[in-house]
């Protein structure tokens, strides 16, 4: 498991830095399929009859994406009729692994802040070399099994 889900990490995080930055991608204000539209030069009413339904309709399908509450089946749908596909991602704030360590990070340090309190009340410390080892030792085993890194 240590290496495999490591490796599926790496895997996808050397896909998703081909991308440019996020803010290309960035949808416009009124939506990507109302500006789709217009840069197409069609109307309501022309969309409507290419996808089968009302002018009405789409005007309502594209206040439902500027909400966000469309549907992706819609939305590929309406996508098609514009000549477009629908790319359907989540793009990381940071990198995949940055993110595992800052989670694993926090996990060891809520778990040596219990243990350290524990020990406290029984008038024992922890060797500060010895503790900054034993923290990294678990950052480290967090990372790799990152059933427990969630919970």
């Amino acid at each position: 498991m240590k290496k495999d889900i490591s490796w599926k990490r790496d895997v996808l995080e050397q896909r998703l830095s081909r991308l440019s930055p996020k803010d290309d991608y960035r949808c416009p204000n009124k939506g990507w399929l109302a500006a789709m539209r217009e840069v197409l030069g069609m109307t309501a009413a022309q969309l409507g009859q290419r996808m089968g339904v009302s002018a009405a309709n789409v005007t309502q399908l594209e206040h439902r994406e500027r909400l966000k509450s469309i549907q992706l089946g819609t939305l590929e749908k309406a996508a098609a009729a514009v000549g477009c596909d629908l790319v359907y991602m989540l793009v990381p704030k940071t990198s995949l692994e940055q993110f595992v360590q800052e989670q694993a990070r926090k996990k060891a340090k809520e778990y040596f802040r219990s243990v350290s309190h524990s020990m406290s009340l029984e008038q024992q410390s922890l060797d500060k070399a010895a503790s900054n080892a034993q923290m990294n030792q678990l950052i480290a085993d967090l990372v790799n099994n990152p059933k427990e890194l969630w919970s």
